[in-house]
């Protein structure tokens, strides 16, 4: 090869370098050669260099440089084909994350967002509807039963508002109507009315106590239509201090002021103690030696006990328990409801 002059040399040593170049591109940009091609190719055109150069008659040791040269570029490209392939491999690994576990920051785009917000508005919707619907059916129901009467109501009772008696829950129940009004227990309204309500309460219920301002709210606004009758039904397996109240009550009674200390009572159901009994008589201006007297003696206590065996009697197994014109209705009757039944009565007759 003596007539290869330098510069022919060296022409067509840059223009593999050019082509080791693009193979290894392509490589890194999806060609179908592995790592070991590629080495194996840029290796063999390393090698047709340094021939050339020997062909032109160089030295050894300059020979020895180019070789080097070339190896050292050969080193480079390798290391920048394993970085990309690492590179390659992590990017792979997180689009299988991202597709197997949507990514976080995906955003949703407008109508994906209107139509969650549709569906939701709708079923608040229904929901509302749901719920009106049932208020209006036991409304219904409720004033249907007071007036055809004979209707038993003990499935239909507002247990979650309801203290029950476990000494009385395996008692058998009875059907039917109740006639429990009496005329010497303490009431509010006209006797006589359309609407008769006997309340079956306890003095240390909690839902007693909730009813107790509802029933006084009703008797007041509707005085000619309401008959209301307050007897008691003290649960003592579950409230120490409830046959006391009753008592105590009852004592308030022989002195005119049942109902101021019924509310004084309820009012301070949760910090009663024994002392407390006394110390409401005396700030609502009761004698308060014939009421210590009447507390201790086994009068009330009679009285009271009346009260408690005529519910049993009657299906009474917790508090409160109302009887609207006969028909008993066990928990604590919202307001509402009990509204709507008094007006339907009144207004059927």
């Amino acid at each position: 090869m003596e007539g290869l002059d330098e510069s022919v040399c060296k022409s067509n040593a840059k223009k593999k370098n050019r082509e080791d170049d693009g193979e290894l591109e392509d490589f890194l940009f999806g060609s179908a050669l592995g790592a070991e091609d590629v080495s194996a190719s840029a290796k063999g055109r390393a090698q047709t260099r340094p021939l050339c150069l020997q062909e032109d008659g160089r030295d050894e040791q300059e020979r020895k440089n180019d070789l080097s040269d070339v190896q050292d570029e050969f080193e480079i490209h390798n290391m920048r084909l394993l970085q990309r392939v690492v590179d390659y491999q992590d990017h792979h690994k997180m689009s299988t994350v991202c597709y197997t576990f949507p990514c976080m920051d995906v955003s949703m785009n407008e109508d994906e967002i209107h139509r969650k917000r549709n569906w939701v508005a709708t079923v608040a919707t229904f929901l509302v509807l749901g719920l009106l619907s049932v208020f209006v059916w036991r409304v219904l129901f409720f004033t249907g039963l007071i007036r055809s009467g004979g209707i038993d109501l003990s499935n239909f009772s507002f247990l979650s508002s309801y203290s029950a008696s476990a000494a009385l829950a395996s008692a058998p129940l009875k059907d039917g109507t109740f006639d429990v009004a009496t005329t010497d227990d303490p009431s509010l309204g006209t006797p006589g009315a359309p609407v008769t309500i006997v309340e079956f309460a306890d003095f240390q219920c909690p839902f007693s106590k909730q009813e107790s301002s509802v029933l006084r709210e009703l008797a007041a606004r509707y005085p000619q239509q309401i008959y209301f009758i307050y007897r008691d039904f003290p649960l003592s397996d579950i409230h120490p201090l409830a046959q006391t109240a009753a008592e105590a009550g009852a004592c308030a009674t022989a002195q005119g002021k049942f109902w101021e200390y019924h509310d004084r009572l309820y009012q301070n159901q949760s910090s009663i103690t024994q002392t407390s009994f006394v110390e409401f008589a005396r700030e609502l201006n009761l004698d308060v030696g014939a009421f210590e007297t009447c507390l201790m003696s086994d009068r009330m206590g009679e009285e009271v006990l009346a009260d408690y065996k005529a519910g049993v009697e009657a299906g009474v197994r917790g508090t409160p328990t109302f009887f609207i014109n006969g028909n008993r209705i066990a928990g604590a009757i919202p307001k509402e409801i009990l509204e709507t039944i008094i007006a339907s009565v009144v207004d059927a007759k």
